[in-house]
């Protein structure tokens, strides 16, 4: 088991950078979910999901939607100093990160980047 660490990449406070960690997640999941909800309920025109389907919008929005209450759990977490409340974004972190690796892969190595695309 490794000890605890008391900074972030070696030389910054970590609780401030975890909490900037946090805060720019969340604000990642809210305009995820914001971009959904225009895209697909509004048919906002400027579609700024750059030409992905709208499963891949439902279920990013889904991910990111689910992600909002574990990321306020994980700000209560370092509030309080509660380690398995940031164990609990720790887990979500992860999946997120490999959910994103699956996508890019599949984007970028199995199918054409540019089928979703509209016609010029």
């Amino acid at each position: 088991m490794l000890p605890p660490t008391s900074s972030f990449l070696c030389c910054l406070p970590l609780r401030p950078c975890i909490k900037a960690i946090l805060w720019l997640n969340l604000a990642q999941c809210v305009i995820c979910c914001a971009m959904g909800v225009a895209n697909l309920m509004m048919d906002y025109t400027p579609n700024y999901a750059y030409a992905s389907s709208a499963a891949a919008q439902v279920s990013s929005a889904a991910w990111s939607l689910v992600g909002i209450p574990i990321i306020a759990v994980g700000l209560w977490g370092i509030e309080s100093r509660s380690e398995p409340l940031l164990r609990l974004y720790l887990y979500y972190l992860i999946i997120s990160c490999l959910i994103d690796t699956y996508y890019l892969a599949e984007v970028f190595i199995l199918k054409d980047a540019c089928a979703d695309l509209d016609k010029a």
